[in-house]
């Protein structure tokens, strides 16, 4: 049995080279584990295949954690006479393994030898036999057994054969690594061989140890071949590009000479070589020629390269050069934009990006004529394929972009192509275009007469009810005085005939709409009904109940009406109806939002008008059928809209302030172009803000020290870090023990056992990016011996276990270290659960097992805070499933502090501007965004009142709409403040959305708990998880003709 001593030694002084396959059935139980005296007998009788098998066993024993010491002479007598190769090889894997000093510290006798036996196979006839036993003696750190041995070591260099030859740098190398008075000589002697070998693995093997043993002598040597380094083979030429780096970092004089070498390897036709090449060239030098070469080289391997995931982290390069270096990579622009070739949705996508920050004035012509193309190419796509209609969106991004950072040169020719796109009916491109044609035309006023006239001629093409809102606010707000006539011919023609009905049924379809019928007439009741079923709902202002559109959702459209609007209550049409224009469908067949846009146009086009034309409208029975429309009186028109409370409200105003002249209240009904004006304002003021902060964030401080290598020893320069290295140490965790600190990596300890039971474990739970590692300490807290000493896991979640812990050997208070890896998925709470079972030496005992305690993995890890559009959001939430409802219980009176404490609980970005956020008040609502490093992205809607009593959310702010900013009055009187509300949170996936909510009612009590009080328990069914009816249940506007644009502000 093997000393407590010797097994630490052999877990934390020595380092693994070797990894064997471990199978569990040699010795599962104490009772099957062969002893020494079994090994012996197998040993000394039989052949070489038994002693072989015999072999196996006796390793697979040994790295169960019982050594067996004692059997080192019967091996030496009986295995190591061998010839038979494969038997050789497990040999010199229990050499590695064995024990080789006694608890003195003295060499053991027996390796004697075993030394003896090592020199004769360094001069067998076999090169195998040879190559196996230099490969030994790089794992081995013996200096007594190596020193007899550097004779033939040196021998083999002259070794016919290139296997002995590259084998036998390697163990000079080692051996120099380990103990350079071993084998003083070792670089000279290399030099001289490198010179004459022919070999490419040998003669790269002795220049890295030249790199890393002599550093002169390895730049003697290239400076010789410097002419030739391009004839070379790949893993020379990394590893030049190696000693490169290396040596002008120590020897930045001398940069010029190298530098000339790594922009020829920068031509390679290697891919690693020419990622290398630019990496390093990035590393010694930041001059502006060098920073065009390597992201030139970047660009180049992205488009020759087959591998997505490599084109992504080559991608991810040319972002970072970009951001260092603003503008340096413009003239690169048109060659990124060549990447859009490739098949990956991804790798265009993320070309894209890095498009809209290079497009530079010079090459913006050529760039949108190749977006053009693009645009053009992906038109042809099926319509249900959604990657191209997320491409198409991005592509309408880009040119968005470039048409407003240079209006003068592109836009006019942009304008014109996104406006063939306004009749899209899949995604969200159309609702793109209908945003940028807004921003132009509030920026150029000089096409305002072309962008009208545009649009009134597509008002019968357009498909989408967003689409439908934002260009009726843009004709409203911009169209020409004497155009507006030809507006209202146009809506006539779109909305139909009077009064607005439901067409005539075919015959055979008339039994299939009764249902239909049925359930319209209920949806469609009276006022009072409408907002008593909005109340119900929890719907708050420009929020969309499922209750007015799920009746009619049991029906497909018909195949001449438009389908699939962007709502789901946007379109409901039974079969067989048949409607001239999508206008009137979207009217007549459950779309409120649209009906109060559409009365708002045409309220502003009549106040423009009556402030233009003394005599008003001429068109007086559209005048007078819109007026019934917005009254909502005359059972012929009102029965067949689906209108919602606010709808209705809204259409009641338009109506009144038509047939009531009001001053005041006109003019506020005109002031939505001066609120836009000052919304693009603040737009750009923060965006501006954010670039300074980013920019702020890169750049020094003023008094940050200046590092000049000119003024600085050699020797300083010489022990700088090297931020290679750094980074390299860092992405491998070789500096996590130093980087972190103490109280961090206890705050991770998991304790799984009692200090009572018989093993005591904790764990140390290190999370990485995709996977968890567990190291666990194990102590045997006993007199006994305990064998097969296993840790049984088991996962729930998205976590997998993906390596076992090996069983072990404890003598008496002993302890051990075990490793399992967990494989993660997706962001998901999980939980890690098992137990350690162990065989006792006393035949008293049986086999005993000791319950662990769980450990839960927190979703914190995995969720990063991100900034997206408030249009991205919104369409996010209408389109995502599975929502959590969080009650608030808290202690906290302030309402910022909960929403500060709540996002630094969640690792959240809060979405809303600080300044919607400002002032007094007892309202407060905001929106919350994360995504995992899995891609999941995660919504909350955090909707707060403080009140006096513990009262219920006012109707409509909980339930309803995110409605942004804080609304009401400051509270009067009451002393005692309480914050309630709900947080609801939206996900893509069930368990993201659940996990959240469980951390965010843990955080809830914690911080009740610190503050003395117990946090009241929720009322039944205040708290709900719930899959929605529907993936658009809630329409997320603040008004009707707010949510023409997502994004945009509350607009009339």
């Amino acid at each position: 049995m093997a000393s407590s001593g010797d097994r630490s030694q052999l877990a934390g002084n020595q380092s693994c080279y070797t990894l064997l396959s471990y199978d569990p059935g040699y010795g599962s139980l104490a009772s099957e584990a062969p002893t020494i005296n079994d090994f012996k007998k197998m040993l000394e009788t039989g052949d070489d295949v038994s002693r072989t098998a015999a072999m196996k066993r006796l390793l697979s024993t040994m790295m169960a954690g019982d050594l067996m010491p004692d059997l080192l002479m019967h091996v030496i007598r009986f295995v190591m006479p061998t010839k038979d190769k494969h038997l050789k090889k497990l040999l010199l894997l229990y050499y590695e393994i064995v024990p080789k000093r006694t608890p003195s510290g003295t060499l053991k006798q027996e390796f004697i030898l075993v030394c003896n036996a090592l020199r004769n196979d360094l001069q067998h006839p076999n090169e195998y036999v040879r190559g196996s036993t230099l490969r030994f003696l790089c794992k081995l750190r013996e200096a007594d057994i190596i020193v007899p041995l550097i004779d033939p070591i040196r021998g083999c260099l002259e070794h016919r054969m290139s296997y002995v030859r590259k084998n036998a740098v390697l163990a000079l190398h080692s051996i120099f690594k380990f103990d350079s008075t071993l084998v003083p000589d070792a670089p000279e002697l290399i030099a001289k061989f490198i010179r004459t070998e022919t070999d490419a693995t040998t003669r790269k093997n002795a220049f890295y140890l030249l790199i890393n043993c002599d550093q002169p002598l390895a730049i003697d040597y290239l400076r010789s071949i410097i002419e030739h380094v391009l004839t070379f083979d790949e893993s020379f030429q990394l590893a030049v590009i190696e000693l490169i780096r290396k040596y002008c970092h120590s020897n930045p004089s001398e940069r010029a000479v190298f530098v000339k070498v790594i922009f020829a390897l920068l031509e390679s036709q290697s891919h690693t070589v020419k990622y290398e090449s630019a990496t390093t060239l990035m590393s010694i030098t930041r001059a502006p020629a060098a920073v065009k070469a390597a992201a030139s080289a970047y660009i180049d391997l992205v488009m020759k390269d087959s591998d997505n995931n490599v084109k992504l982290i080559v991608l991810n390069r040319v972002e970072e050069l970009q951001r260092r270096h603003p503008h340096l990579l413009d003239d690169l622009v048109l060659d990124l934009l060549k990447i859009l070739n490739s098949p990956d949705l991804e790798v265009r996508l993320r070309v894209l990006d890095l498009a809209i920050t290079m497009v530079p004035l010079r090459h913006v012509t050529e760039a949108v004529v190749l977006l053009r193309k693009e645009l053009s190419r992906t038109s042809s796509a099926p319509e249900n394929d959604e990657s191209s209609i997320i491409y198409r969106q991005a592509l309408v991004k880009v040119i968005h972009s470039c048409a407003v950072r240079f209006p003068e040169t592109v836009l006019s020719s942009s304008l014109q192509l996104l406006m063939d796109l306004i009749g899209e009916s899949r995604g969200d491109t159309a609702i793109d275009v209908v945003n940028f044609v807004r921003l132009a035309a509030e920026r150029n006023v000089s096409i305002r007469d072309a962008v009208t006239q545009r649009l009134i001629a597509q008002l019968p093409e357009i498909r989408l009810s967003r689409v439908f809102q934002g260009v009726l606010w843009v004709l409203s707000e911009f169209a020409p005085v004497e155009r507006l006539p030809e507006l209202f011919e146009a809506l006539e023609r779109s909305l139909g005939p009077f009064p607005l009905e439901a067409p005539v049924e075919e015959a055979g379809n008339q039994e299939d709409n009764t249902d239909f019928e049925d359930n319209r007439s209920v949806s469609s009741g009276s006022a009072s009904s409408a907002v008593s079923a909005s109340t119900a709902s929890g719907l708050g202002r420009g929020t969309s109940s499922s209750a007015t559109g799920n009746s009619a959702r049991n029906k497909v459209t018909g195949s001449s009406v438009v389908a699939g609007g962007y709502y789901c209550v946007a379109l409901n049409v039974p079969a067989g109806v048949l409607c001239d224009t999508p206008l009137r469908s979207f009217l007549l067949y459950g779309d409120p939002y649209l009906a109060s846009a559409l009365g708002a146009a045409v309220t502003k086009i009549c106040l423009r008008l009556r402030a233009a034309l003394s005599d008003g409208p001429t068109h007086a029975d559209l005048n007078e059928g819109l007026a019934g429309i917005q009254s909502g009186e005359g059972s012929h028109l009102y029965q067949h809209l689906i209108l919602d409370a606010d709808a209705y409200e809204r259409l009641s105003g338009c109506a009144r302030l038509l047939t009531e002249p009001n001053a005041l209240a006109e003019q506020a009904f005109l002031s939505s172009r001066p609120a836009f004006s000052t919304f693009l304002a603040e737009q750009h003021r923060a965006q501006k803000s954010t670039a300074s902060e980013q920019s702020d964030a890169r750049a020094d401080h003023p008094e940050t020290r200046l590092s000049l290598r000119q003024l600085q020893s050699r020797k300083t320069v010489e022990n700088a870090e090297d931020q290679y290295e750094t980074d390299l140490n860092r992405a491998i965790g070789a500096d996590d023990a130093a980087a972190q600190e103490l109280v961090s990596n206890l705050s991770r300890v998991v304790q799984l056992t009692g200090h009572s039971d018989p093993l005591y474990a904790e764990a140390y739970v290190h999370v990485n990016q995709y996977d968890i590692l567990l190291d666990i300490l194990v102590v045997n807290q006993t007199s006994s011996t305990l064998q097969n000493v296993t840790i049984e896991l088991a996962t729930l979640g998205d976590l997998k276990l993906a390596e076992r812990p090996a069983s072990h050997v404890l003598a008496p208070h002993d302890f051990c270290n075990m490793t399992a890896h967990i494989k993660v998925s997706s962001t998901e709470a999980g939980v890690i659960f098992g137990n350690i079972s162990y065989d006792s030496s006393s035949a008293s005992e049986a086999s005993r097992v000791v319950v662990l305690h769980e450990i839960r993995i927190d979703v914190m890890d995995y969720i990063q805070p991100i900034q997206i559009p408030e249009s991205q959001f919104r369409r996010m939430w209408t389109e995502f499933e599975w929502e959590n409802k969080i009650p608030v219980m808290t202690d906290i009176t302030d309402l910022h502090d909960y929403l500060n404490q709540l996002v630094k609980s969640t690792n959240m970005k809060c979405l809303t501007p600080a300044a919607a956020t400002a002032g007094e008040c007892d309202f407060l609502a905001a929106n919350l965004y994360a995504r995992s490093i899995f891609g999941e992205d995660c919504l909350a809607n955090v909707s707060l009142e403080r009140t006096s009593a513990a009262a219920p959310l006012a109707a409509g702010l909980g339930s309803g709409s995110p409605v942004l900013g804080p609304i009401g009055g400051p509270a009067t009187g009451g002393s005692a403040m309480k914050i309630v509300g709900h947080i609801r949170i939206r996900a893509k996936t069930q368990g993201i959305a659940i996990s959240l909510g469980d951390k965010i009612l843990m955080s809830q009590k914690s911080a009740s708990a610190a503050g003395g009080n117990k946090p009241t328990r929720p009322p039944p069914g205040s708290a709900g998880r719930s899959k929605l009816g529907s993936p658009k249940l809630a329409a997320l506007t603040s008004s009707a003709e707010g949510s023409a644009s997502s994004g945009s502000p509350i607009v009339v």
